[in-house]
């Protein structure tokens, strides 16, 4: 049997108690700017 590649998640879930850290995010970021991107 030989090994597929799997497309890449598009989203991700997680439970709110399992959070246990949130850091903003700055408008010029890296960050920000792949969520820009994605959101295209």
């Amino acid at each position: 049997m030989t090994p597929r590649a799997s497309p890449s998640p598009d989203r991700m879930y997680l439970n709110a108690n399992q959070i246990v850290f949130v850091e903003p995010v700055g408008p010029d970021s890296k960050v920000a700017r792949l969520i820009k991107e994605a959101k295209r």
